[in-house]
């Protein structure tokens, strides 16, 4: 069997390639991780709040949703007993100032 001397041309061929591939693959991973702290950073700055308290606020918002809804069957049902006096409207404006008490939750400054 006859083995062929490796040239230095050879080896470039054999290494080259697969460094090249590995140095993409390091680009894309640096890149991605950077797109990824970068849209992070870019919501907190864009929102102004930090994810925990828009978690908190979102909670605060599905609350006064579901109140809402308790209250507008609460009218209903008074409705059709004849003894609502304006119960939709006093549901909104407490959906209305529900959302107010949300939105100042979410201007309060976390740290005193």
């Amino acid at each position: 069997m006859l083995l062929m001397p490796v040239t230095p041309q050879m080896l470039r061929n054999i290494i080259l390639p697969g460094a090249i591939v590995r140095l993409q693959a390091l680009a894309i991973l640096a890149l991605g991780f950077v797109l990824l702290v970068g849209c992070a950073e870019f919501q907190r700055m864009d929102t102004g709040i930090e994810p925990s308290e828009r978690e908190q606020i979102d909670a605060c918002l599905n609350s006064c949703e579901r109140d809402h809804s308790i209250c507008m069957e609460s009218a209903g049902a008074q409705r059709s007993s004849g003894t609502s006096f304006g119960a939709a409207q006093e549901c909104d404006r407490g959906l209305s100032a529900c959302f107010r008490l949300c939105r100042d939750l979410g201007q309060q400054p976390s740290r005193f």
